[in-house]
């Protein structure tokens, strides 16, 4: 049987150097600032590092920019145990050298190091940007304008200037917003506003609104001093509360806000404050475009004084590249509901979908030089989804090389699709027909598993992508519409390999467009 891209690999010997760096030294990175960008200058292969401080469940994107001269820069996130958790070069080869990390979700609270290499031939000037939500600023609010803004009801008092906004109640006024036409694109936003100062003597709410038509047409995400949030949707017809006023634990009682977001992307809305994510919303969004902008009030409905400085209000949408949206180089931890959000949030998974299988623990056994194969999951089909699991291989010697995999567009014992890891760290997409393995996206660069190996493939109906230990393998378009899905042991001499699998699941969804 030839088995082409499942070539037999030789594995040298590695010295691996692990240097804890005293917290001091730690100290001394420049910080990163949200919205504040920064800028220095490499020579080639020069590298400089800064570190920025980041909520678990937040969303943030990172972009460096080459500015002057041969620079070419790269980017690597490592998290607060120095493990590296993102990373980029050349987010649109070979039309863009800058990097970009989109969407980045931070699994633990605490410091993150950001590294800047300049992997280019030349020395240059390079800018480093932070921000909540996507990596493309479409809009930015100009407080400056007054006259593009209009505060409704016309009573209350609203005073823009300085780059800021101040919207100022009293008695009997219980609500103000400050609005301005603002269209929202279709498929993805994020909206986020600072807030510098919010009081008021018998209680404060503030929050943002979007598709305001009239004072009877909006939606509205809100948290007040109480620690709770609400998101509802108003109409000339009725008022659909999305989530009701209530606690959240990442909102303490009386912990004043100092930005709040909204992001959107296929059907769902999440809701953030201080950049903790508050959880989120399908199918929420009213029709039409409507206006944007900016919410405040009080505790009571006979009205109070409140008053609530804003200093900015930002619109970000993804980072277009010519093959489409950014897919991530890595993908966090190994929890499946923290996987699929990552996966949703890029938009290459849309955020309706349900688990169709989860098999506890699963082996195979090949006895022979090639591939054997289990089928799970019966005769059911699947053609949109997301199919992962933990594997470890257990060859017959360790000095031989073995491997496991994940089989997915299966249409008879000779035609599927596997996708492979091997113990040297290669890992690959090869399709088999007849006899032959057909070579498709190959790394041989991927690092162990922190215990079992992970594997992940994801089928949106158009392309595969292939993950290996959360690092990214590659992609190639689909071969079938539909196929059944199974699991692998490759052997690459006539002594047995086992496979031991563990949760091995499958999300899927309707065959529907994804935003």
């Amino acid at each position: 049987m030839c088995i082409q891209g499942l070539a037999r690999h030789l594995c040298l010997p590695t010295l691996l150097l692990f240097i804890v760096l005293p917290v001091a030294l730690l100290a001394q990175e420049p910080a990163l600032d949200y919205l504040n960008p920064v800028s220095g200058r490499l020579a080639a292969g020069e590298i400089q590092d800064w570190h920025f401080n980041a909520r678990a469940g937040s969303m943030l994107s990172l972009s460096a920019y080459a500015v002057t001269g041969g620079i070419d820069p790269r980017l690597d996130i490592f998290d607060v145990n120095d493990l590296l958790v993102a990373s980029n070069d050349d987010v649109d080869w070979p039309l863009s050298r800058n990097a970009v990390i989109e969407a980045f979700s931070p699994f633990s609270n605490g410091s993150y190091r950001v590294r800047v290499s300049n992997v280019g031939h030349g020395a240059g000037n390079y800018e480093l940007v932070l921000q909540e939500g996507w990596s493309t600023l479409a809009w930015e609010a100009d407080f400056g304008n007054a006259s593009s803004w209009e505060t409704r009801p016309d009573s209350v008092d609203s005073f823009l200037g300085e780059e800021r906004a101040l919207l100022s109640l009293e008695p009997p006024a219980s609500n103000v917003v400050l609005i301005r036409e603002l269209q929202l694109p279709q498929d993805a936003w994020g909206l986020h506003v600072a807030i510098t100062e919010v009081a008021g003597n018998r209680g404060w709410r503030v929050g943002i609104v979007t598709h305001w038509e009239s004072v009877r047409d909006w939606a509205r995400f809100m948290v007040d001093d109480q620690g709770r949030w609400q998101y509802l949707i108003n109409t000339a017809a009725d008022l659909r509360v999305l989530r009701a006023l209530a606690p959240h634990a990442a909102i303490q009682p009386g912990e004043k806000p100092e930005s709040l977001g909204l992001v959107f992307y296929g059907d769902a809305i999440e809701f953030f404050f201080n950049r903790k994510s508050l959880g989120r919303i399908i199918d929420g969004l009213p029709e039409g475009p409507g206006r944007t902008g900016l919410y405040a009030g009080t505790g009571n409905p006979d009205g109070g004084q409140a008053t609530a400085w804003y200093s900015g209000l930002r619109l970000t949408v993804p980072t277009q590249t010519w093959s489409g949206a950014i897919v991530p180089d890595r993908l966090p931890g190994e929890e499946r509901s923290t996987i699929l959000r990552q996966l949703q949030r890029h938009r290459l998974v849309p955020a309706v979908g349900a688990l169709a299988m989860n098999v506890p623990e699963s082996f195979v056994i090949s006895n022979r030089a090639g591939v054997s194969t289990l089928r799970l999951g019966g005769e059911n089909s699947f053609a949109r989804f997301v199919l992962g699991s933990s594997v470890a291989a257990q060859p017959a010697s360790r000095d031989l090389l073995a491997g496991c995999g994940l089989v997915l567009e299966t249409q008879d014992a000779e035609t599927y699709t596997l996708a492979w890891l091997d113990n040297s760290g290669s890992a690959g997409l090869s399709r088999r027909k007849g006899e032959a393995f057909a070579a498709g996206p190959l790394r041989s660069d991927i690092a162990p598993g922190s215990a079992d190996d992970q594997l992940l493939v994801i089928a949106d109906g158009e392309n595969l992508y292939f993950y290996a230990n959360n690092q990214y393998v590659g992609a190639q378009p689909v071969a079938f519409a539909s196929g059944t899905i199974g699991i692998a042991a490759v052997s690459f001499d006539n002594l047995s390999t086992t496979c031991n699998f563990r949760d091995t699941w499958i999300w899927d969804w309707p065959a529907e467009p994804i935003n």
